[in-house]
């Protein structure tokens, strides 16, 4: 017996990867994401720039590749192009899990996402960390 399968196009991959906006000044988490993604157009379909969980975080998001190094390049020209809008405010990006020294209580959550308030609703003090 023959199955006869859907033709599927090769995989590809997309990479994601979350940005901690930082006062250059005090090193301090700065919630400037709302400001820096107003140079950012909005694509429903595929965002490439996007906000998160918290102001403070400015998330980069590659189109699918077939090959990884391209999602890469796609990623490290996204990044650029952050940096070209956060630099003027005075802000640098960082990547870690979390802040040395920035406390949690005084970090916003993204406001007006749904999703995001139900997380917050249902994770409740540790979700706020």
């Amino acid at each position: 017996m023959q199955i006869d399968f859907a033709h599927q196009p090769p995989s590809r991959v997309g990479i994601e990867w979350e940005l901690a906006c930082v006062d250059r000044g005090s090193g301090e988490l700065a919630g400037v994401a709302p400001e820096i993604l107003r140079s950012f157009p909005h694509d429903d379909a595929h965002p490439h720039v996007t906000g998160e969980f918290l102001t403070n975080t400015v998330e980069v998001v590659s189109a699918p590749h077939a090959r990884v190094g391209d999602a890469v390049d796609d990623l490290a020209r996204l990044i650029e192009q952050v940096v070209d809008v956060a630099d003027p405010l005075g802000i640098d990006l960082m990547c870690a899990g979390t802040h040395p020294f920035s406390v949690w209580p005084d970090q916003e959550v993204t406001p007006g996402n749904e999703r995001y308030a139900t997380l917050l609703d249902r994770t409740r003090w540790w979700g706020a960390r």
